[in-house]
């Protein structure tokens, strides 16, 4: 099952009854599962019970089932213990800020449960601790506290900026570009290019700006001319895989349309829960008296809906708005604790996909979707594409929502499918 005993820190987690003593270690279980499911399905915990719970009615009792504890989230693999000062420091901030105990120097931030949000508040402790300010791609290339130190102790060094993040560069086929959400960073791929494979090279586009050392691009297309500049310096002729995580589906969209218009194949534009919509678009000047009516409009649609609903549905209706409210405060809350030059990106980006016009792309665009969706989006399921996708749209459904969709568990369901969507057009 899918736990999330941490805000934003969610864990596909193995119970498991032994049928004999001694029971299997986790390690020997993983190895098992790796023989009989595709890597996304692996369990990254697992917990032993002398019996599962149930519930009067003979069924198992989920809710009774409880959080792995430290030893069933413990880093796997031979443990380094830190070698000087600098390294205590910061394995007592990974272990704070991963919840994890026993990490050791060599570990991998990403393997032992690091994903993007937690990744910005170790950057944000690092620097706080160290006075030293290093952007969060850094983690890409020092993935380890060994490596990580390593950087510290240079002095003088500053880290090289380029708009391209080489998150894989090994392997026999052609590299997938994939561009920033509204953030401008571009450690939410990491996860989506390890369960890619080895054979499949992997290039992230992070915004200029993030890293506090240069101005934000404001329009779509500025962003996308200066990506093509950055892709084609690896990858000189087409054809282009292409993709994008919210925002930067937009932006990957339109990279695709001027790589048309400069006569450049390109094979695969991918956009990873990505909404844009005609109403949407048509707000793009601002006005104060467009968006009210279009506010208005919306909140009389949802309620007569809501009227005309048996009660059943209404009370789910409730809920959801509830739910759709906790999750607004809680993004509120994180974008008061980002740093301020990643702030002034997405205040950026939101500009530039209030000035940018759409229009029809002739190829055709795969959409990866959450199955979960704000209130905005019920309307429509295709999320305002079909009408710009020349030769259809193909859509992907994946459980999960916006902000959780290229995170674990799920990325391991939009790897698997995207896999497949790379080789019908490597082929």
């Amino acid at each position: 099952m899918v736990r999330e005993d941490n805000p934003g820190d969610q864990r596909l987690v193995a119970y498991v009854v032994p049928a004999q003593e001694p029971a299997p270690a986790a390690a020997e279980l993983r190895d098992f599962l790796r023989q009989k499911l595709p890597e996304y399905m692996v369990p990254s915990a697992f917990v032993t019970l002398s019996a599962m719970p149930l519930t009067p009615n003979g069924k198992v009792n989920r809710r009774a089932l409880s959080r792995p504890g430290q030893m069933d989230l413990a880093p796997k693999g031979s443990l380094v213990a830190p070698r000087d000062g600098l390294e205590s420091q910061l394995v007592d901030i990974w272990e704070s800020v991963l919840g994890v105990e026993a990490i050791g120097v060599r570990h991998n931030f990403f393997e032992v449960g690091g994903h993007s949000l937690l990744a910005v508040r170790m950057m944000q402790r690092v620097e706080q601790a160290f006075g030293k300010k290093l952007p969060i791609s850094t983690l890409f290339q020092a993935p380890t506290i060994e490596q990580l130190a390593a950087i510290l102790r240079q002095k003088g060094w500053s880290p090289p900026w380029s708009s391209l993040v080489t998150v894989h560069a090994e392997g026999s086929k052609p590299p997938f570009f994939c561009v920033h959400g509204a953030q401008g960073y571009v450690l939410r791929l990491y996860d989506l290019a390890r369960y890619l494979g080895s054979d499949q090279p992997f290039y992230g586009l992070q915004a200029r700006g993030v890293a506090g050392n240069d101005t934000p691009h404001t329009r779509v297309e500025d962003m996308a001319a200066d990506y093509i500049k950055e892709i084609r310096r690896v990858q000189p002729e087409g054809p282009y895989f292409l993709g994008g995580y919210s925002f930067g589906g937009i932006v990957a969209f339109e990279m695709a349309q001027q790589l048309l218009a400069q006569n450049r194949q390109q094979a695969l534009v991918v956009l990873f829960d990505t909404f844009c919509t005609p109403e949407r678009t048509s707000l793009r000047n601002g006005r104060a008296a467009k968006k009210l009516a279009f506010v208005y409009q919306r909140v009389c649609s949802a309620l007569r809906k809501f009227v005309q609903m048996p009660a059943g549905q209404r009370r789910a209706s409730i809920s959801l708005a509830a739910t759709v409210f906790r999750e607004g405060i809680r993004k509120r809350v994180h974008y008061m604790r980002l740093p301020p030059a990643v702030n002034k990106v997405r205040r950026a980006c939101q500009r530039a996909t209030r000035d940018y016009s759409l229009r029809v792309y002739p190829g055709r665009v795969i959409l990866f979707r959450g199955s979960r969706r704000p209130l905005t989006q019920f309307r429509d399921p295709h999320a305002g594409w079909s009408a710009y996708a020349g030769e259809g749209l193909e859509i992907h459904e994946i459980p999960g929502d916006h902000d959780n969709i290229l995170l674990e568990p799920q990325v391991r369901v939009v790897a698997e499918q995207l896999r497949a969507c790379l080789a019908a057009k490597q082929t």
